[in-house]
């Protein structure tokens, strides 16, 4: 088995490498996914976070408000880190679980891949309950990360700007991953580097 980790910041094209990576064959958690789930109600961690910030992030249906929950944490650490506290371990505890159901109905584990797709890596590494083989890294250049979240997020480039301020920085991504693709250029060319990296980083 093969265990990779992917991460990039919003706009870097992340989303569309793990895309391709499952077109070659490889196995996808999404931590996206995942952080949904362990919300969705009834739950034991939607109620801890009613219970750590208040109802107003409860609507009234019984599903998280994800934007009063987004209001009261961003720009203060102190709720954040208490965010993290309570998210981050359900999110790592149900990745095992679905890592452990992947390998459970695999027919050879030897040539399995699996993907972990982390947006937050570089911020989480020392949670992350498990060694990865590879950590790949997506990164597009700021102005075409700007354009593409006005152009397909239908953003404001104020608040574009904004969501790539509050994530980690490049460098910060750079630091902790083992190889990282470029993406400034059409989508024929982004995949065709990560065919390479599949075939010769991952089934070398």
């Amino acid at each position: 088995m093969f265990r990779m980790a992917l991460t990039g910041g919003i706009a870097s094209g992340k989303s569309t490498v793990a895309h391709m990576l499952e077109s070659l064959g490889a196995k996808l958690i999404d931590y996206d996914v995942l952080s949904k789930e362990v919300v969705s109600a009834p739950s034991p961690v939607l109620e801890q976070l009613r219970e750590t910030f208040g109802g107003d992030v409860v609507n009234e249906d019984g599903s998280l408000c994800r934007q009063a929950l987004a209001n009261i944490v961003f720009n203060n650490a102190e709720k954040l880190a208490k965010l993290n506290a309570i998210m981050h371990p359900a999110v790592f505890d149900l990745a095992q679980q679905y890592e452990h159901a992947i390998i459970s109905s695999a027919c050879n584990e030897n040539t399995m891949v699996i993907v972990h797709d982390i947006p937050l890596f570089a911020q989480v590494t020392q949670h992350i309950p498990f060694t990865f083989q590879a950590v790949l890294n997506i990164e597009s250049s700021y102005d075409i990360r700007i354009q593409r979240m006005v152009s397909h997020r239908q953003m404001s480039v104020q608040e574009a700007a904004s969501r790539i301020q509050s994530q980690s920085t490049d460098e910060q991504r750079r630091a902790v991953a083992t190889h990282t693709i470029v993406n400034n250029g059409t989508i024929e060319e982004l995949s065709k580097q990560v065919e390479e990296f599949y075939y010769s980083i991952i089934l070398k």
